[in-house]
């Protein structure tokens, strides 16, 4: 199977890393059914010679974000995993990325599922806690 890159617009599913702001959580929203890509870019927070080799994704609450395919992007500067918006409710979803020289950085994000109470809902349904690639 061939993974496309994750090529999001806008600021929601995408989060820059700071180098000078390590404390800073993203937010992000997401309509309860709807699925994308999350990508991390650490070009902001890692040195130019430095690239990933290996990220993990970890969710604080599997049931609220089904998370998959977790990867790192062409270059080795960013990382993307696929969720799925599953129940209307906040969780945490923390990046552990890997550096070439064994260092580990974190990224935070906190993502709310917002409900469609007007529609008929799909299947409810439970992920992994935790994505490791490769």
């Amino acid at each position: 199977m061939t993974t496309l890159p994750c090529d999001e617009l806008g600021r929601v599913t995408r989060v820059y890393a700071s180098g000078y702001n390590r404390t800073r959580v993203h937010d992000g929203r997401l309509v309860r059914g709807e699925s994308r890509c999350l990508l991390v870019n650490f070009n902001g927070a890692i040195s130019a010679s430095r690239t990933i080799t290996s990220v993990t994704w970890r969710c604080a609450d599997p049931s609220v974000v089904v998370m998959s395919n977790a990867r790192i992007q062409a270059g080795a500067r960013s990382v993307a995993v696929d969720v799925r918006a599953n129940l209307p409710c906040d969780t945490a979803v923390k990046c552990e990325a890997t550096l070439d020289n064994s260092e580990r950085y974190m990224q935070l994000i906190r993502l709310a599922v917002m409900d469609s109470p007007w529609f008929a809902d799909e299947t409810a349904a439970s992920g992994p806690a935790t994505l490791t690639s490769p």
